[in-house]
C-alpha cells in the first residue's frame, strides 16, 4: 500500500467512526487534499483490488473497510449483495 492509499484509507476509517457513514468522493477529495475526484477514484480502485475495501457499484457512500492500514481484518464482512455483483461481473 502506498502512503497516499494509506492516507485515504485512514481518512475513510476516521470519517466512518465519527459520523457513522462513508464520506462522499468530494469529502474524500477535500479530506486528503487532492485536486480531483479522479485521484480519489484511482486510490479507491487500488484499495479495492488489494482487498482493503469493498464497494457496491452504483450506490452512494457504499464502501466497506475489510482491512486496516496494517492489513489486519476489521471484522467487517462483505455484504451478500456485493458477492452477487462480483459473480455477474
Amino acid at each position: 500500500m502506498t502512503e497516499r492509499q494509506a492516507e485515504l484509507l485512514k481518512f475513510i476509517i476516521s470519517f466512518q467512526g465519527e459520523r457513522g457513514f462513508t464520506p462522499s468522493f468530494e469529502e474524500m477529495r477535500l479530506g486528503i487534499g487532492v485536486a480531483s475526484k479522479c485521484a480519489v477514484a484511482e486510490r479507491l480502485a487500488r484499495l479495492e483490488a488489494d482487498g482493503f475495501i469493498a464497494r457496491a457499484r452504483g450506490k452512494a457512500r457504499a464502501i466497506f473497510v475489510l482491512k486496516d492500514v496494517d492489513g489486519r481484518p476489521t471484522g467487517a464482512r462483505k455484504p451478500a449483495n456485493l458477492k452477487q455483483q462480483e459473480r455477474r461481473a
